[in-house]
C-alpha cells in the first residue's frame, strides 16, 4: 500500500518538539517544582514564625505562588539553545560564515 505524499517529513525521520513546546514544557515543570518548593519552605516558615495577619492559607499560598512564578519564568530559559541568546550582529556574522 503506498504511503501518502504528506505523511512522511522531508528528512525521512520524526522531528522533535518545537522551541515553543520546549519553553512550554520548561514553564510547566518549573511551575510544578516551584509549587512544591513553596509548599515546603512556606510550611517551615509558618511553623517557625507564625502566619501573621494574613492567616495560614493565604501566607502559604503566597509562598507557593511566588516560588512557582520564579521557577516557572526561569526554567524555560534553560531549554533554549545558546544561539537564541546571541546579539543581532552575532547572528548576522553567523549567517555570513
Amino acid at each position: 500500500m503506498p504511503v501518502p505524499v504528506g505523511a512522511v517529513p522531508s528528512g525521512g525521520g520524526r522531528q522533535g518538539p518545537s522551541l515553543f513546546d520546549k519553553m512550554k514544557m520548561g514553564a510547566m515543570m518549573g511551575g510544578s517544582v516551584g509549587l512544591i518548593i513553596g509548599f515546603i519552605f512556606g510550611s517551615v516558615n509558618i511553623i517557625r514564625y507564625g502566619a501573621g495577619a494574613n492567616g495560614i492559607m493565604r501566607s502559604l499560598g503566597q509562598y507557593m505562588a511566588g516560588s512557582a512564578a520564579t521557577f516557572g519564568f526561569a526554567s524555560p530559559a534553560h531549554h533554549l539553545p545558546s544561539k537564541h541568546f546571541l546579539l543581532p550582529w552575532h547572528r548576522i556574522r553567523m549567517l555570513m560564515s
